[in-house]
């Protein structure tokens, strides 16, 4: 028995390991798949009109709301146009208040 064990050893570890990861790898793409906010500007909206629609509704404030919206899409100072999409990633939304704060302290 102890001469198999030393024979296959090898294998049988990197075969729980193998499985490890795939258990590992299976939980987190849970975590990813999380649903996306997508938003289509329409004509007159503003990234703060758009945030006093949503912020409510998700539990967020709206001054965090459009942090979040500037900072996932790249929109700093700039101008929104009708017909653009702005994408609010399910994590912001599924998030607690301190999560948001520790997230947009991340840039």
């Amino acid at each position: 028995m102890l001469t198999l064990w030393r024979k296959y050893s090898f294998i049988l570890v990197f075969v729980a390991i193998i499985f490890l990861m795939g258990i590992y790898i299976l939980s987190n793409n849970a975590k990813i798949d999380q649903k996306n906010l997508t938003v289509t500007v329409q004509d007159g909206d503003s990234i703060w009109s758009i945030s006093q629609q949503y912020a409510e509704e998700y539990g967020i404030s709206t001054a965090e709301f459009v942090r979040i919206i500037e900072k996932e899409n790249q929109l700093y100072g700039k101008v929104i146009k009708s017909g653009e999409q702005i994408t609010i990633p399910g994590e912001y939304i599924k998030a607690s208040p301190s999560q948001l704060k520790m997230a947009l302290k991340e840039e």
